[in-house]
């Protein structure tokens, strides 16, 4: 969630920067570039079990050294999914359609759990914490109509509270 919010600052941060002094020259280097990927098979489920040389990432027709973080998968994860329903939302929502199925590789461990978060102007826990993906992708296929607000501060911090109160062995996310 906050990676999003800087990604989207940084580029009218430099802009606002070059159009100020253009005798600067900016640049940066990445040493490390997280390519989240799914993959999917002919009938459309998620392949699991694959590894780095499965993959070829390419920087300007260059191959680059790929590391798979594959411990990922086999730690359990208790997640919170705030969807906002309030505002423009609405015309958004196509944007979530495929959450369900991105969402698969990280639930498809028996031992991670999910809860959904709705919120306009006011909190509505949809679903407490589940290991029954079923219940969570129902949730985020049926929105309800939300009213013109959208507390998101309030959603991260209550989000916050839910998952302080899950075994700190887990990986705890909000997204």
């Amino acid at each position: 969630m906050f990676r999003t919010s800087v990604g989207l600052l940084l580029p009218v941060l430099v802009t606002a920067l070059a159009g100020a002094q253009n005798a600067h020259d900016l640049s940066s280097q990445a040493n490390l570039v997280r390519v989240p990927t799914l993959v999917r098979d002919a009938s459309g489920l998620a392949v699991l079990g694959l590894h780095a040389q499965d993959f070829i990432v390419e920087d300007d027709g260059a191959a680059q050294t790929v590391h798979l973080d594959e411990a990922a998968e086999s730690e359990p994860v208790s997640l919170v999914i705030a969807v906002q329903c309030g505002r423009r939302a609405k015309r958004e929502s196509g944007r979530i359609e495929g959450l369900a199925s991105m969402l698969d590789p990280i639930l498809a461990n028996p031992e991670s759990e999910a809860a959904v978060l709705y919120f306009d102007s006011k909190l509505s826990l949809a679903r407490d914490f589940t290991a029954n993906f079923g219940q969570v992708e129902n949730d985020l296929k049926t929105l309800p109509p939300g009213d013109g607000g959208a507390a998101i501060l309030d959603a991260i911090a209550y989000s916050a509270r839910l998952l302080a109160r899950r075994d700190p062995g887990r990986k705890r996310v909000l997204y």
